[in-house]
């Protein structure tokens, strides 16, 4: 059995899944609910052990924002999680519950997800963009996660200024879900560049995040 775990600022979210890719369950929490990075470990090792059943975990995958070192599986210096600083995720998680970890960027598993079972299926390239806490990317070339020298090919510029952009996008995201009288919004997936604002309905989704795709 494998386990996937989404820690974000707002949420951490765990889903347990079997070899072939079905979903055994999911569960979630508030991240400032755990406060630290220990707790966090303890409460995803908890429920992870309490759904399992009768098959071991063997391997977990812990989606965070970055920076990451992704080869030391340590958590550098999230900006939407103040305090975690240079936090030894895979180890301590490892500790926990004695399967392999591995720690990778948030936005560029979100972004592998699109590609394999999402809006790009089918494509070679593919660019996914995550704006929710913080604000992130992850790329698709030639059929590949393409994460650069450093692990942040696909990152956009991520501080407080694009914390309170983010904020101020959602807020408006809110309103517009709430009024009657709708503008477009743009599309969750489509081929090509993204389209020109309009005043006319169409097949927009109203939730965010994009993903812009091509053949």
């Amino acid at each position: 059995m494998l386990a996937g775990i989404d820690l974000g600022g707002t949420q951490v979210r765990v889903a347990l899944a079997r070899s072939d890719g079905q979903l055994v369950g999911s569960f979630k929490t508030k991240t400032p609910l755990l406060g630290t990075p220990q707790r966090m470990v303890e409460w995803a090792a908890t429920e992870i052990e309490r759904n399992r059943g009768r098959e071991k975990v063997r391997s977990i995958t812990i989606a965070a924002p970055g920076p990451i070192d992704i080869e030391r599986g340590v958590l550098v210096n999230p900006p939407n999680l103040p305090g975690w600083h240079n936090v030894p995720l895979a180890d301590l998680l490892h500790r926990a519950t004695g399967a392999r970890v591995h720690v990778a960027n948030d936005a560029d598993m979100a972004g592998l997800g699109e590609f394999h079972r999402g809006a790009g299926r089918g494509t070679q390239n593919m660019v996914y963009i995550t704006w929710s806490t913080g604000v992130g990317g992850g790329l698709i070339i030639n059929g590949h996660l393409h994460r650069g020298a450093h692990g942040t090919a696909g990152e956009t510029r991520t501080d407080r200024s694009t914390t309170a952009v983010s904020a101020a996008v959602l807020r408006r995201w809110r309103e517009v879900r709430a009024s009657p009288v709708r503008p477009a919004i743009r599309p969750r997936s489509c081929s090509g560049p993204p389209p020109a604002e309009t005043g006319t309905q169409g097949p927009w989704s109203s939730a965010p995040p994009a993903t812009w795709a091509s053949p």
